[in-house]
């Protein structure tokens, strides 16, 4: 089982994480809770069940289409950058503790909501998400039900240690952004 997304005193992460504490302290809180979920959402997709596959990275991918387009732009490239440092250390991102956001960031690319220069960094590191993209576009058309499921069958996963309270928030107010709007009322009439 993994440790915790983030080492306690004395304890170490099972596999590298994606998490670099110098973009913690250089981009702030907007970096560290989308670092946290996406490793959370990496150890929950070891334990949820009965799921779709790249659950993890759909999630993660609405997430990122949730925050203003410049800020979602900048974590992606520092992630990106950040895992290319690790490729040269010879670290697989991909194996890290957080990697679905890799994915995750294409997927967004994909969808608009991040620049084409973000699918040429991975590109960079011989992650092609193109085809998973394709694949989650039917779910993007019609998200709401889908994100409510997946969100409430992570905030429900047994998972130890639990979730980061950053993440379940992130989770809660995931779903209710895709509560399924109420219809309009007519005027004059209950």
């Amino acid at each position: 089982m993994n440790q915790p997304s983030l080492p306690m005193a004395g304890a170490k992460p099972s596999r590298t994480t994606l998490l670099n504490r110098g973009l913690a302290a250089s981009l702030g809180s907007p970096y560290v809770h989308l670092i946290i979920l996406a490793i959370d959402l990496d150890r929950l997709s070891e334990v949820v069940d009965d799921v779709p596959r790249a659950w993890e990275v759909f999630l993660l991918s609405r997430y990122i289409g949730r925050l203003p387009k410049g800020e979602a732009e900048g974590l992606a490239l520092a992630t990106i950058d950040h895992a290319a440092e690790l490729a040269a250390l010879d670290e697989d991102p991909c194996e890290c503790l957080g990697a679905p956001l890799l994915l995750a960031c294409g997927d967004a690319a994909a969808r608009g909501h991040l620049s084409s220069r973000i699918t040429a960094s991975l590109a960079e590191l011989g992650i092609d998400s193109r085809g998973l993209s394709k694949r989650l576009a039917p779910w993007h058309k019609q998200p709401n039900n889908l994100v409510r499921e997946l969100t409430g069958r992570a905030l429900d996963a047994p998972l130890a240690p639990p979730l980061a309270e950053l993440s379940a928030r992130a989770l809660q107010a995931l779903s209710e952004a895709h509560r399924a709007p109420r219809p309009a009322r007519r005027r004059g009439k209950p």
